[in-house]
């Protein structure tokens, strides 16, 4: 029995790119697309990944988005970041004093 060598394509990054906004502007499934274009739906994911671009998928929010908790955890986070700056100048300031003596 003889076994075949799996053979690899390279695509370049301009091709990539290519085939990204082309499954981007097409109705199409990434499976029914990648299956077009003979290559696997995971590696179509993959390159979406590498150059952080968003699935048209991934876009589509099954739930409505609530903008007071939103705005209310901003709120909540900005507050604490403020508090950890503090303390933070707080430790550096004895850091330095302590490193003086």
């Amino acid at each position: 029995m003889k076994y075949s060598k799996k053979k690899y394509n390279y695509y370049s990054d301009d091709e990539r790119m290519s085939y990204i906004r082309e499954y981007l502007s097409s109705p199409e499934s990434k499976s029914e697309f990648c299956k077009r274009h003979g290559f696997c739906a995971k590696l179509l994911t993959y390159w979406l990944n590498k150059y952080q671009i968003e699935d048209k998928d991934m876009g589509r929010s099954s739930k409505p988005v609530n903008s007071d908790a939103i705005d209310s955890s901003i709120s909540e986070l900005q507050k604490e970041l403020s508090l950890l700056r503090a303390e933070n100048r707080k430790l550096h300031r004895a850091l330095a004093d302590e490193s003086l003596r």
